[in-house]
């Protein structure tokens, strides 16, 4: 054990730290790092990379204990790294511990991008939602102009529909804000586009019949075998797990 200390991320002391780690672990040929999966995980990937860590152990834990902290985190993962460093220096699976593999650049983007999608269209869901809502206080859902709700003429009528003060409110600012969802999903849908017409796997996956450019993009990029378990794909697109049976699993 070199070290065993809490560092802060600001710029000038995270830097002082691997300055001093690196002259510190010279004689031992450098140093390994194991890390949990977490939103910092591509900035911290990348600068224990620019400071020659010679092995980058990115892991996620079975179980997540109640009395969770920094400290008792950082003590079981250096325990964890101290045990397994034989085997993980040889290339070798290291038992009990569920070994995440990162994503290239690429893929990462798409994932990124799949995930922007996602959570606008869920946005543009609870905005139509409410104002289904308002529609239904008042019992005008009867007097839509077209069966269909997302179409011009019932973005004009409800625009011109009489309403109270803060109904009147209420549905101007949702109206403001599915158009800009739209126009915001609509930027989201040229990059995607443009992304699964020069990935060669996202083009195969596309001559399966029902699947369109996100949902392939989305199963071309996600993260097979990488911890999440074979729900993966499916948790990706927004579904959920029914059950399993051997290899098969059901999903809506």
């Amino acid at each position: 054990m070199i070290l065993q200390r809490q560092v802060s991320t600001k710029w000038e002391k995270i830097g002082a730290f691997f300055d001093d780690l690196t002259e510190r672990s010279k004689g031992d040929g450098g140093f390994m790092a194991i890390i949990e999966v977490c939103g910092m995980n591509p900035w911290l990937i990348e600068t224990l990379q620019g400071y020659g860590c010679r092995e980058i152990v990115i892991t996620q834990p079975a179980h997540r204990p109640k009395n969770k902290t920094d400290r008792r985190d950082a003590s079981f993962l250096s325990n964890l790294l101290w045990i397994n460093r034989q085997r993980l220096v040889g290339g070798r699976r290291a038992p009990g511990m569920r070994r995440i593999n990162p994503p290239a650049p690429e893929e990462a983007a798409n994932r990124q991008l799949t995930t922007v999608r996602q959570v606008l269209t869920k946005k543009r869901t609870a905005v139509l939602n409410a104002l289904h809502k308002v529609l239904r206080k008042h019992n005008l859902e009867q007097d839509r102009p077209t069966k269909l709700f997302q179409t011009n003429k019932v973005r004009r009528w409800l625009a011109e529909m009489h309403l109270g003060e803060i109904d009147r409110m209420e549905v101007d600012q949702l109206l403001e804000q599915w158009a800009m969802l739209d126009e915001q999903l609509k930027t989201v849908h040229e990059k995607i586009a443009a992304r699964a017409e020069t990935d060669e796997q996202t083009r195969l996956l596309q001559s399966m019949p029902g699947l369109g450019e996100h949902s392939a993009l989305a199963i071309s990029s996600d993260e097979l075998g990488s911890g999440r378990g074979r729900t993966g794909v499916g948790s990706g697109l927004g579904t959920k797990a029914l059950g399993s049976s051997g290899d098969t699993i059901q999903w809506h």
